[in-house]
């Protein structure tokens, strides 16, 4: 089961660089989506559900991630309106109620899918976005806003029936199903994938 919140922020960006404290990996609170690089328990580090303890002791399922899109507006080099996408799994609302029990390794995999799921729509957005943009029309504009809010809502129905068909990861055969096209799709967006500096 994935929680997912999402920023869609559309005002104009403004703000002076500051220094980036460097942080040890290990330490830093979100966990960028890169290629190659995979969650594992460790990351997971809510005590509780993300939705609640008392979802935490009702609930059947055993994990959750919480990973966010982040659309952030900014001016790029050329002076011209643009938006940064992040995608980034978060490790102080994701979830795990027993990493050593039995199907640990399918509910894993199961979790890590969520994470390419929203990194696919991440790939989405920065498609559209690159579109627009290389039209000359102003990405600001709520046209393209309106299409990036659908893309959010996508997302999320794409992952509850993910979560439907895979009975939340412990059929086998459609968590294969699945694996299979989501790395189809991300691989058709290859030209869109997170980038390091997606993540600044």
């Amino acid at each position: 089961m994935k929680h997912l919140l999402v920023f869609l922020l559309l005002l104009p960006f403004c703000s002076q660089a500051q220094k980036k404290q460097i942080v040890p990996e290990d330490e830093e609170p979100i966990i960028c989506w890169q290629e190659g690089i995979k969650l594992r328990w460790g990351h997971f580090q809510s005590k509780f559900h993300p939705w609640g303890e008392a979802y935490t002791k009702s609930t059947k399922y055993g994990a959750c991630v919480s990973a966010e899109i982040a659309v952030d507006p900014y001016k790029d080099s050329r002076g011209k309106n643009n938006f940064n996408v992040k995608c980034f799994f978060k490790k102080q609302e994701s979830w795990v109620r027993d990493s050593t029990f039995v199907l640990q390794f399918a509910l894993l995999a199961h979790e890590r899918l969520h994470f390419d799921i929203c990194e696919l729509f991440g790939r989405k957005i920065r498609q559209v976005i690159a579109r627009e943009y290389a039209l000359g029309h102003n990405v600001f504009g709520s046209e393209l806003g309106e299409e990036i809010k659908c893309l959010l809502m996508e997302n999320e129905d794409l992952d509850a029936l993910y979560d439907q068909e895979t009975s939340h990861g412990t059929i086998a055969k459609e968590q294969q199903r699945w694996a299979a096209l989501i790395k189809r799709e991300l691989a058709s967006l290859e030209a869109y994938k997170s980038t390091a500096a997606n993540c600044k």
